[in-house]
């Protein structure tokens, strides 16, 4: 039950990890993207 339990614990860890590295990627692909329109609206 124990083991188990630890298990459950570390799945949750890794999820956790993949969704904070997913959030993080989608701020940064937005941010580029922000980042080029601004660019794009300058030099145009």
């Amino acid at each position: 039950m124990r083991e188990w339990r630890r298990m459950l614990g570390s799945r949750l860890v890794f999820e956790f990890g993949i969704l904070k590295f997913s959030l993080r990627l989608l701020v940064f692909l937005l941010h580029g993207r922000v980042v080029a329109a601004m660019h794009a609206t300058w030099l145009g």
